[in-house]
């Protein structure tokens, strides 16, 4: 039959058969391309969903880096003047030390003068 067809249809002649066959053929590729365009557009519309939705996401989370970005430079200045602070103090605390240090090396040096009169 399909060698039959071929010839029907170079000869330009086409049977009742032959037609019929070819229009049913035809009419189910349409078919197939009509469920597939639905299957496409389906599929369009999810994506364009999934799209604004990851751009929603992605517009959260700029925001949320961006705070925590601030968030990170606050505790760094935060860091910085505690360390200030405690350099402060340590050499406040130096400075005490060493006036100690000379006061209770003076009260020796006069103890010992005392003791040596």
């Amino acid at each position: 039959a399909t060698s039959m067809s071929q010839t029907t249809f170079a000869s330009g002649t086409m049977t009742k058969i032959d037609y019929d066959q070819k229009i049913s053929q035809l009419e189910a590729n349409i078919t197939k391309f009509e469920e597939d365009r639905v299957f496409i557009l389906n599929d369009l519309e999810k994506l364009e969903g999934d799209t604004h939705a990851f751009m929603e996401l992605s517009s959260a989370l700029k925001m949320k880096l961006k705070a925590k970005e601030e968030q990170i430079e606050q505790i760094k200045k935060n860091l910085d003047e505690f360390a200030e602070k405690l350099s402060n103090q340590e050499r406040e605390l130096m400075g005490l030390t060493s006036k100690d240090s000379e006061r209770k090396l003076k009260m020796a040096e006069s103890d010992e003068l005392a003791n040596l009169r």
